[in-house]
């Protein structure tokens, strides 16, 4: 039996000062307050017994999360929202293991009910809030031939959408763009079959996905004034995804490496003045990793990686690349570890992508604080391992927070 209980309680205060000039508009001066207030409680129990050549496991999952979120606006451009949502996730899982001569076989089951509710100014908003009954299974083989050891899966799971997407609150970007979120976002359901081989220091894993009811920036244009564009998101149809990557990581001595070859291509078709324009394509990247065992117990890594012109959802993407490096030394047997970390050397890190929707097409470049050094002192108080580490619960929950 394993039994996990998990509470998370937490409140966010933001203050927002802005300043923008202009030589062809008005000078702006805004200031806006947010407050935000996240309760979860969770728990998570399992039950395992054993079988003659496998296990089978079972249990219960359950959650609650309480969040408000209350936004000041902004002068007479847009109006403050209070907004509380209080949702409810109760689950139950079944799971097998079994082996079938040489190939290990699992299969899973989850059931989840869960109430969604949104009040808006204390006032409880019947269209956003929903009712979901979902089930989940999954099928995974694994074996060997020879020295290839293969894997095949595949599960239907959910990603639903983080909290702070589901705010009712509009805010300032700048003059022409305003950032929103939409509280009738719906859950995005995730088809997903995947293969993988591994052959002495070679891994080649392809998968394929199909997301239903997917989550993509949306562009609108405020009806009162249409140069100014308000960024939400909202859910499309289905798109589809292949994902494949090469992976070769031999050991050469002291010397680690890790070279990756990966490819990411999608089908997809976006609404764009008037007409479906086809945003289909393929991201081709590399990534090459190095480790160097050192004496005296030091490890250095130099890492880097490439990533060419694509497209992601409704977004042509540019570009991009990144080296770094660190070095790891561990001192008093153990108890102390220093990581040194010099990150983006170059500073060559941006996001850059053309984004279509609707009637607007948007070109956005962003060079972000990635180029750092930076030092981590990690000290251990107690070296002796624990009899037991729960596996936690709520862990969605918790990242969606």
């Amino acid at each position: 039996m394993d039994l996990n209980v998990d509470v998370l309680a937490g409140k966010n205060k933001e203050e927002e000062h802005i300043s923008e000039l202009s030589r062809n508009y008005d000078d702006f001066y805004i200031t806006t307050l947010s407050r935000t207030d996240n309760k979860l409680y969770a728990g998570k129990l399992v039950l395992s017994y054993p079988l003659a050549g496998g296990r089978i496991s079972g249990g219960s999952e359950y959650s609650y999360t309480h969040r408000t979120s209350d936004f000041s606006g902004f002068g007479d451009e847009i109006e403050g929202t209070s907004d509380k949502i209080r949702e409810k996730n109760l689950a139950f899982f079944l799971d097998c293991v079994y082996r079938l001569g040489g190939v290990n076989a699992s299969a899973g089951l989850r059931y989840e009910d869960v109430y969604y509710d949104f009040y808006e100014n204390s006032l409880y908003q019947s269209d956003e809030s929903k009712h979901y009954r979902n089930l989940f299974p999954s099928l995974s083989l694994e074996g060997a031939m020879g020295q290839v050891q293969w894997a095949l899966g595949y599960h239907i799971q959910v990603a639903r959408p983080h909290y702070e997407q589901l705010k009712n609150a509009i805010h300032y970007g700048n003059r022409f763009t305003y950032l929103g979120g939409a509280p009738n976002l719906q859950p995005t359901y995730i088809h997903a079959a995947e293969m993988r081989a591994i052959y002495r220091d070679l891994q080649l894993s392809v998968g394929y996905n199909r997301y239903n009811d997917d989550i993509l920036f949306s562009i609108e244009q405020i009806t009162s004034d249409p140069k100014i564009s308000l960024i939400k998101f909202r859910n499309v149809d289905h798109r589809d995804e292949m994902t494949a990557s090469l992976v070769f990581a031999p050991s050469i001595g002291c010397w680690k490496p890790e070279w990756t070859a990966s490819l990411n291509s999608q089908w997809f078709k976006i609404g764009y003045l008037n007409e479906m324009k086809n945003m289909s394509g393929t991201t081709f990247g590399i990534r090459w990793n190095n480790s160097f065992q050192l004496p005296a117990g030091y490890i250095f890594r130099l890492n880097g990686e490439y990533t060419g012109k694509g497209v992601y959802q409704n977004c042509y993407t540019r570009p991009v690349s990144c080296l770094s490096t660190s070095i790891y030394k561990s001192f008093f047997n153990g108890r102390v570890d220093c990581l040194l970390e010099g990150n983006d050397l170059f500073h060559s890190m941006r996001d850059a992508n053309t984004q279509y929707d609707d009637r607007v097409k948007m070109f956005r470049e962003t060079k972000r604080n990635t180029q750092e050094v930076k030092l981590t002192v990690h000290y251990k108080f107690n070296l002796q391992k624990s009899k037991y580490k729960g596996t936690g619960a709520g862990l969605g929950e918790q990242q969606r927070l």
